[in-house]
């Protein structure tokens, strides 16, 4: 066989398999689904399904007429295995990790917390995310060589095309690491993935907002501020730093306040839990260490429409301008205690501020919607799926 015709081959094999994969994924686990889902024919189908049932990547169960496991005239229908092939998200943050196992086609199967006595730097993080690992699959009862992946989902400047976590704000001592050199003890599986931690939040949001056009651009406002943009498919820029909109000057402060990163005047060092105490503790007399103690009606009606509601409009403005998305999903847990009177004011205002009335809808969610170990599965999903063909 030609070069040619080995390569022509080769992608066809990926395709087919690829096709009869995604219909799994998707759900249609009867013969006659995957044949309408992906288009092929039952003798092209075949041996794909009898080549994954042999690796045991997929399993077989048979129910009956009546849609129950048992006697009678039945279906086959395949899943995939729940102790093999499996999938492993992770969050990392200063002083956690929190991780995520799912079947091969994004079933979760359970989650684990690792938490540490001091903050994560270039030369602890492989001894910790190799005790995250550990932790999980002990407590998960995985067998060693189950787990065929980690997706990693990271705070800070990433480089995907690199597979490195170049440097993080909220944690300094991060330098330049290299995921793919994390693996070297073989502890960890050889596939290790890693993006954005605005990518893996919003990614785990939209199965649950029943999200399904590629049109949509989400805001996140905790402890720092970024964008997730998504026209067709993700936007990363030309070095991956696309959605810094945090590192955008904010012209309307009436002091000068330093962002961590040194500049002056970010919007998400206006944006955060500290300043929006200390405009609370100047304004109403009142000395509070949380967000979350604040009962006060007026005080949080004034917070909204005084102090948040202005730079949040004039950062949704540009981005409504800029790319014209069907909606703005907004999250963010320094703005949860201030929904209650923000988000009428804000889409009315912005309504007024955006050309031709703004996004079609506005999506307001909570932190606790968001699951960026999940969510880093799903955003890797394509990658690990075509990785996952190569080898099998």
């Amino acid at each position: 066989m030609s070069l040619r015709n080995f390569r022509s081959h080769h992608e066809m094999r990926r395709k087919t398999y690829l096709k009869i994969i995604n219909a799994l994924r998707a759900g249609v686990n009867s013969k006659r689904g995957i044949q309408d889902h992906s288009g092929l024919s039952w003798g092209s189908c075949s041996p794909v399904i009898n080549h994954l049932l042999s690796q045991k990547v997929i399993v077989t169960q048979d129910i009956n007429n009546e849609g129950k496991p048992g006697k009678g005239r039945k279906t086959t229908f395949f899943n995939f295995n729940k102790e093999k092939f499996l999938l492993m998200g992770m969050e990392i943050d200063t002083r956690r990790i929190t991780s995520c196992l799912t079947t091969l086609g994004n079933r979760p199967l359970g989650s684990y917390t690792t938490g540490f006595n001091q903050s994560i730097t270039s030369k602890n993080i492989v001894k910790y995310i190799t005790k995250a690992f550990l932790e999980c699959r002990e407590k998960l009862q995985l067998e060693p060589g189950n787990v065929i992946c980690i997706s990693f989902s990271i705070p800070g400047a990433v480089d995907v095309e690199r597979n490195t976590w170049l440097y993080c704000e909220r944690i300094p001592d991060i330098n330049e690491v290299d995921f793919s050199r994390l693996n070297e003890k073989g502890v960890l599986p050889k596939k290790l993935y890693i993006q954005h931690n605005i990518h893996a939040q919003v990614y785990s949001v939209i199965p649950t907002a029943e999200i399904k056009e590629n049109d949509y651009v989400f805001i996140h406002v905790g402890q720092g501020m970024a964008m997730s943009a998504n026209m067709g498919g993700i936007l990363y820029g030309h070095r991956g730093f696309a959605g810094e909109i945090g590192h955008i000057p904010y012209p309307n402060i009436k002091k000068d306040v330093i962002c961590l990163c040194g500049k002056k005047n970010c919007l998400e060092a206006v944006l955060n839990a500290k300043k929006i105490l200390e405009y609370i503790s100047d304004n109403f007399d009142c000395d509070l260490r949380s967000l979350n103690e604040i009962k006060d009606e007026e005080i949080i009606r004034k917070v909204a429409l005084d102090y948040l509601l202005d730079p949040l409009v004039y950062i949704s403005t540009i981005v409504s301008n800029i790319f014209d998305p069907k909606r703005i999903i907004i999250e963010g847990s320094v703005l949860e205690p201030f929904y209650k009177y923000l988000t009428t004011a804000f889409e009315k205002k912005l309504r007024q501020t955006t050309w031709l009335n703004g996004p079609a809808e506005v999506v307001w969610c909570k932190s606790t919607d968001l699951d960026g170990s999940y969510g880093a599965i799903l955003h890797s999903s394509a990658r690990i799926i075509n990785d996952f063909i190569y080898q099998i």
